[in-house]
């Protein structure tokens, strides 16, 4: 099994030099992938729009080949979550923001979309 990291990712479908050696690595493998990488992705690729190092259109492109790859996104375990380690403490913290609803932690609630 490889864990494809966003960033080998991102080189892979913008072509970047790494590219062919990313894509060897994950051939004919069983990959997987932070459940959160999709947002990495949107992150890097629209950082690079706003830069003016990519076009949106290559954007959606390198959008559209990342989530076509066949990979599964993973969440994070509960024992993880237990280990003394840094990823202990941002478990504990997006579990804390999502046990929460905007309304008791005191964010402005948006409106339905739509409306």
């Amino acid at each position: 099994m490889i864990v494809l990291d966003a960033s080998a990712l991102a080189d892979a479908v913008l072509d970047q030099p790494a590219a062919e050696w990313v894509l060897k690595q994950i051939a004919g493998e069983d990959v997987s992938s932070p459940a959160h990488q999709p947002a990495e992705m949107l992150s890097v690729l629209s950082r690079l729009v706003r830069a003016g190092e990519i076009e949106p259109g290559t954007a959606r492109d390198a959008l559209d080949e990342a989530t076509a790859l066949p990979q599964r996104l993973v969440l994070p375990a509960v024992a993880h979550c237990g280990a003394p380690t840094h990823f202990a403490s941002a478990c504990a913290s997006w579990m804390a923001c999502t046990s929460r609803s905007p309304m008791s932690s005191g964010a402005p609630s948006s409106p339905p979309i739509g409306d």
